[in-house]
């Protein structure tokens, strides 16, 4: 099975998203980056689809700190379009 994994809380994101994959895939939204990451080790998403706001580093604005969590996981050559920007 091959799954996107959206990060959002955006119930029109995450229709958007459902819309633009066909049947073969599985759409799973999580609220948090927390679960995201959790999801994202356990399930090896196809793509992964990130509201840049849960990825902005709190202390210095950053996103670098936060998508590190993501690169331990997955090395950077297989990160891709991970980011995602709200749909507004």
């Amino acid at each position: 099975m091959k799954y996107v994994l959206t990060a959002t809380t955006s119930t029109d994101a995450i229709s958007a998203v459902k819309n633009a994959f066909d049947k073969s895939f599985t759409v799973i939204n999580k609220t948090t980056l927390a679960e995201c990451l959790e999801t994202f080790i356990v399930k090896r998403p196809e793509f992964s689809l990130i509201d840049i706001s849960l990825l902005k580093d709190r202390e210095n604005g950053s996103y670098k700190k936060t998508l590190r969590k993501f690169w331990e996981v997955y090395p950077p050559p297989h990160i891709s379009s991970s980011l995602w920007l709200r749909m507004r």
